[in-house]
């Protein structure tokens, strides 16, 4: 199956159950995002998503990393863990500078600045 009959599937379950499918979608794909958000090129293979296919619904694509990086400051401190500094100190890292890292088909990257903003994201 390809990802416009994986949508359409979801489209007649959801139908099924008396729901109305949702019409603005965001979807976070593993690859590169490209055209103003409206198409993705999947890492793995020649796939590509263009939200084109999809008439029915207003979708917007961001990168995998970058959906995971937006979520970090709504962590809890419990949720996070810091690297520490090679040199073993008890001064405390006040960069304010995070970053979200993870494999998969490669080694998806997206930086965190704490001045209100995400940072481009580079996965």
């Amino acid at each position: 199956r390809n990802v416009k009959q994986l949508f359409e599937e979801y489209d007649s379950i959801i139908g099924c159950h008396g729901f109305t499918p949702p019409r603005n979608v965001v979807l976070a794909c593993a690859g590169r995002i490209l055209e103003d958000r409206r198409r993705c090129e999947l890492t793995h293979g020649s796939l590509e998503i263009r939200a084109s296919d999809f008439p029915k619904m207003n979708m917007r694509m961001v990168n995998d990393f970058y959906a995971n990086a937006v979520q970090v400051p709504h962590l809890k401190k419990v949720d996070l863990t810091e690297i520490p500094h090679i040199k073993k100190t008890k001064v405390k890292n006040n960069s304010r500078t995070l970053v979200v890292l993870g494999p998969g088909s490669g080694l998806g990257v997206a930086p965190i600045y704490f001045n209100g903003l995400i940072g481009r994201n580079f996965g």
